[in-house]
């Protein structure tokens, strides 16, 4: 069973980012990821629920943990996902 969107729902996501454009990513919002994984290369094209947040030194990009409704979880860049869905359906 895939777990991959659908183009449409792609689109209605991206529709509603950009709704949600300027906000912050926090944890527990519902996310897009645009690419794979730092470690393990999965979850590319996958929702997940953000866990929270590690930045390893000044001149590392900001790494957020994701985990997807089959319990895997990894870290992806931050620039990596986008925000379909905020903490308590905010908009």
């Amino acid at each position: 069973m895939s777990a991959r969107l659908t183009a449409e729902q792609i689109r209605r996501a991206d529709a509603y980012s950009r709704a949600l454009a300027g906000k912050a990513i926090k944890a527990g919002d519902k996310v897009l990821c645009l690419g794979a994984s730092i470690d393990k290369q999965i979850g590319l094209e996958k929702v997940g629920t953000v866990g929270g947040f590690a930045r390893l030194s000044s001149y590392h990009p900001r790494e957020a943990m994701v985990r997807f409704d089959d319990g895997i979880a990894d870290w992806f860049w931050c620039r990596d996902l986008q925000l379909i869905e905020a903490v308590g359906g905010e908009a």
